[in-house]
């Protein structure tokens, strides 16, 4: 096998973002505040939904040094066909575990931009850039 690098990839920080724009679906209320990230009362539940998209975050990040790990050791002890096979569908879970990630994020943008479009014009304002992401994130996605 040829592999000898897995890069880490910058877009493990939408499981971040993608934590953010789930915690709107279930409060979307806070998308009327400033600051609709962290609304009184909702603290904690603002915290949870963080450290989900955190966690995640490492969790893929993780899964690629372990990968890289494997992939040195493989080319360094000259391992059979058989952790050929294996190190290969590891990468395969890798590359699943992030089109889930862009997946899940595409979905939740989306969820999150006809919500704030279904919101008040003062909310529309202050999350604009929610709409013109979620535009850019579709033309991306189709092309």
């Amino acid at each position: 096998m040829s592999l000898t690098h897995v890069p880490r990839q910058n877009e493990a920080q939408r499981w971040a973002e993608a934590s953010v724009l789930a915690f709107w679906l279930a409060y979307p209320d806070a998308l009327d505040l400033q600051p609709s990230y962290r609304p009184p009362g909702q603290e904690a539940a603002a915290d949870r939904f963080g450290r989900f998209g955190l966690e995640l975050h490492v969790l893929e990040c993780d899964l690629a040094e372990c990968l890289n790990e494997l992939g040195q050791s493989y080319q360094t002890l000259n391992l059979d066909a058989y952790c050929d096979r294996k190190l290969a569908e590891m990468v395969g879970v890798l590359e699943r575990v992030r089109s889930l990630r862009d997946a899940l994020y595409g979905a939740l943008l989306e969820s999150v931009s006809q919500l704030v479009q279904a919101r008040g014009p003062e909310t529309l304002k202050r999350h604009q850039g929610i709409l013109d992401w979620a535009r850019a994130w579709r033309e991306m996605a189709s092309g």
